[in-house]
């Protein structure tokens, strides 16, 4: 199971890594025709646009992700696609009014605020295709979907700049609202494309595939998925209170810790369906245990220092004309010890998931936010570092819990990435008297 995880989420990352790239470029552009205060706007928008998506697909995407991966027949596959699209209709509606009054309110534009509300409805369509694609294995369609997106937004944007109108907030979030539209049109290719392939008897009706228990179990999970989302969002919130510049540098270094943070979701999309079939055929589940945290703990601690002592972050900024952002590197190098507590929480995460646990998911993530919340007025007086101080301490106490919950649904803990690397080290440099044996047996 896990070596099927890991290699679809290579697949997964990769294409995530794709989506960094195009990011990066897209808010350098941003960046270099925004004042520090304007590009504050857009990161703030931006932000809450993501928490707004998460909102609007209800976790229905790795609902039906799970229920996929357990149907099998073209019947069943309609039967879930038409079941999960009405159950995804009342929460896009209720996404797209929360978006046009945020952006409202950012903006004061009723223009923005009407384009903001009908972007919303392309991109969370685009995720229940996508989860659709998931649970059938059709792994690189999938991994498809977002960066048609992320070079359609680019593109525009680019386009928008060598046109040579005068680039403002409006048009920053044209150019991000058009590319949810390119994975609309990525999605619905995928989702034609999984269905026929789809065989043409089908299998007994999966009595949780249906509206209700898809609005139910997806609720949990939706609240579970937004609460670990407004852990990001909510320091924004914050700091907009003291500048818009300091949403600015805080947005920048959640930017660069995209990546742990985009391989965290690969890896848990990509053992979710798996998990999902393994726990109905009753296959024995293990989990990574405290020496492989220790491990990526280590290495991550190793990165941190290094890019502490050669300060190569500044380097960038500087490098490339951002000098002014120089005071995202600190946050960042906070943040950064994040990254094994979000990664292995992305495991118990996934598994929580594919149990059917939606419901202890939220309850944990809930439980953390409300700390987070709770801790952040002391930011007056301790400043953004401080802040981004919460944010760890909350990812590590997301993988405390979940890993807690997860160990009374009978998974247990056992090292996987020591003996795996062991493993592959006898098989390429085996010790000397395994090779002398052979040797002697060959003789």
């Amino acid at each position: 199971m896990w070596r099927r995880a890991g290699r679809d989420s290579l697949i997964l990352f990769g294409s995530a890594c794709s989506l960094v790239i195009f990011q990066f470029v897209y808010r350098y552009l941003s960046v270099r025709e925004l004042s520090v205060r304007d590009y504050g706007r857009v990161a703030l928008l931006l932000s809450i646009f993501s928490a707004a998506t998460v909102i609007g697909s209800y976790g229905i995407p790795a609902t039906v992700s799970r229920l996929a991966a357990r149907t099998v027949g073209l019947r069943r596959d309609r039967d879930l696609l038409h079941a999960s699209s009405i159950a995804v209709v009342g929460p896009t509606a209720a996404a797209a009014v929360v978006m046009a009054a945020v952006t409202y309110d950012v903006t004061g534009s009723a223009a923005d605020s009407l384009m903001a509300a009908v972007a919303v409805p392309p991109l969370i369509w685009a995720g229940l295709y996508a989860g659709f694609a998931r649970g059938k294995g059709m792994i690189w369609a999938a991994a498809s979907i977002q960066p048609a997106n992320m070079v359609l937004q680019t593109l525009a944007l680019v386009l928008l700049i060598a046109s040579g109108i005068r680039i403002d907030v409006a048009w920053v979030l044209a150019s991000f609202y058009i590319g949810n539209f390119g994975a609309y049109g990525a999605a619905r290719l995928c989702g034609r494309a999984a269905l026929r392939r789809a065989p043409h008897v089908a299998d007994e009706p999966d009595p949780e595939a249906t509206t209700r228990h898809i609005l139910g179990f997806s609720a949990w999970l939706a609240l579970a998925n937004l609460a670990v989302l407004l852990l990001a969002v909510l320091p924004r919130i914050s700091l907009a209170q003291f500048s818009y510049r300091e949403v600015a540098l805080f947005d920048l270094a959640l930017l660069v810790y995209t990546i742990p943070q985009r391989l965290r979701s690969s890896f848990l999309i990509a053992l979710l369906p798996i998990a999902a079939v393994e726990r109905k055929r009753g296959t024995r589940i293990t989990v990574p245990g405290s020496r492989d945290l220790m491990l990526v703990t280590a290495i991550f601690l190793a990165l941190d220092g290094l890019l502490w002592v050669t300060h190569a972050l500044r380097v960038v900024f500087d490098s490339v004309g951002m000098s002014s952002y120089v005071g995202a590197e600190p946050l960042l190098l906070i943040i950064l010890l994040a990254a094994p507590a979000e990664l292995f929480f992305g495991v118990n995460s996934g598994l929580l998931q594919a149990f059917g646990e939606s419901r202890k998911l939220f309850v944990i993530s809930l439980g953390v936010l409300v700390g987070s919340i709770a801790l952040s007025p002391l930011t007056y007086v301790l400043g953004p570092n401080y802040l981004a101080g919460v944010l760890v301490a909350a990812y590590w106490m997301l993988h405390f819990l979940s890993r807690h919950m997860l160990s009374r649904t009978g998974v247990e803990e056992e090292s996987i990435i020591l003996p795996a690397l062991a493993a592959r080290r006898r098989r390429y440099w085996p010790p000397a008297s395994e090779t002398i044996g052979a040797e002697v047996d060959r003789l």
